[in-house]
């Protein structure tokens, strides 16, 4: 892909949105979960330029809310001499060379204050507690690793 000027590789569900660049070029691969139309991702292509963005489903149902938030964008523009990569929240490019997932076991949260993106149950998208063979959590950990990165809303 390299050696033929490929800009955009783009793959599905590996159970987490991302994006990486390629070291040594501007090729890019972008990885979108969405099943069950929970999240995706809309890609604008121009002449010169891509715009990817990411959605999220939110609601009280675990699917079918018909209410999407964008929680993600990456643009890529060649308009001018090279390429220019612009990415946010959960397209932000990932850092390779970083921890992916890193807890420090400080930050432990109540799991009814967020999301946890592909985490549901048949009656809602935040969950309250999860039961993991027999034993019942209540609490959860943030990632400060890369897929810790921070959501954002437009």
């Amino acid at each position: 892909m390299v050696k033929y000027g490929v800009d955009l590789y783009l793959t599905g569900e590996v159970h987490a949105t991302t994006a990486a660049k390629d070291a040594n070029s501007p090729l890019l691969q972008i990885a979108s979960r969405g099943n069950q139309l929970n999240n995706f991702v809309s890609v604008e292509i121009g002449d010169d330029s891509i715009n990817i963005k990411a959605f999220n489903e939110v609601g009280t149902k675990p699917k079918g809310n018909n209410n999407y938030t964008q929680f993600g964008e990456i643009s890529v523009d060649k308009s001018l001499n090279g390429t220019m990569i612009e990415s946010h929240g959960i397209l932000e490019l990932l850092d390779v060379d970083a921890p992916l997932i890193r807890f420090d076991f400080e930050d432990i949260v109540q799991m009814s204050t967020h999301q946890v993106i592909g985490l549901k149950n048949k009656q809602q998208l935040i969950l309250s507690e999860v039961n993991i063979r027999g034993i019942s959590c209540t609490e959860s950990m943030k990632n400060k690793g890369v897929f810790g990165r921070k959501l954002f809303t437009i």
